[in-house]
């Protein structure tokens, strides 16, 4: 599934659809026995676009490429799931953004939204200038990487690595969970930013380079630190970060 964005007031949706078969015929014969569900419904200048998809012999195998484009700069609420795939975002402003898949990569660019829920497994998400007041972004066999900001952030997955920058112009606190993977952290070194950052890992290194820390716990597998005069820092920035069989690393 890929959605992005044009400068026109429509939207267009752009299907590649395949069905396999013994021979063509058969091919050609459950391609046309495909249901294809779309509708188009408008209440008090919101519209409402449902695309779905069914088929009565769940036996044979098709793969269906769908393509969104929507109008730039309208506020979207999107609803996406899908399995053996990929969900691609990009240039999208939206309020709740809901995407799951299997088997497959979440990609984003450029987003914005007031909550933004992600989750698939043996795929990675990426997360290239996304910037949600909540996000819950949930993955396993596969790396969360990219740039984001988030009031409220939690992000989880499983023998994959966790490789994040944060801008920090705002507060915020994230949650970075994984397993039999690195955590890479890179931050702001704005002095009006406090950080508040608890740490842990069952085997691995633990290293923090940051300005005029305060240790509150040092240990080889449990560091906790804060900037020194936290509370009158301008912006409030908390982490937990909790790994097994990895190191993790805070820098600006």
């Amino acid at each position: 599934i890929n959605v992005g964005t044009w400068d026109k007031p429509e939207y267009k949706i752009d299907l590649l659809i395949k069905a396999w078969g013994y021979t063509e015929e058969e091919a050609d014969t459950n391609l046309k026995a495909l249901i294809v569900d779309f509708s188009e419904t408008e209440v008090e200048g919101l519209k409402k676009l449902s695309l779905g998809f069914d088929h009565p012999a769940h036996r044979v195998s098709y793969s269906v490429c769908v393509d969104a484009t929507l109008p730039r700069g309208v506020e979207t609420a999107l609803n996406l799931k899908t399995s053996n795939g990929s969900i691609n975002l990009a240039e999208i402003e939206g309020s709740n953004l809901d995407l799951q898949t299997s088997n497959g990569k979440i990609l984003m660019e450029n987003i914005t939204a007031e909550r933004l829920d992600g989750k698939t497994s043996n795929g990675a998400v990426v997360l290239d200038g996304v910037d949600a007041q909540v996000l819950n972004i949930r993955t396993s066999n596969g790396k969360i990487k990219g740039e984001l900001k988030s009031t409220d952030a939690y992000l989880k997955t499983s023998n994959g690595k966790i490789q994040l920058s944060l801008p920090c112009s705002e507060g915020g606190n994230y949650e970075l969970l994984t397993s039999h993977g690195t955590i890479d952290l890179g931050v702001s070194d704005d002095p009006d930013n406090g950080y508040d950052l608890d740490l842990t890992t069952s085997m691995g290194r633990i290293s923090v380079d940051l300005p005029e820390l305060e240790y509150l716990r040092s240990k080889k597998h449990h560091v906790a630190v804060k900037t020194m005069g936290f509370e009158e820092k301008g912006r409030k920035i908390g982490v937990v970060a909790k790994t097994s069989m990895g190191r993790i690393t805070v820098h600006a």
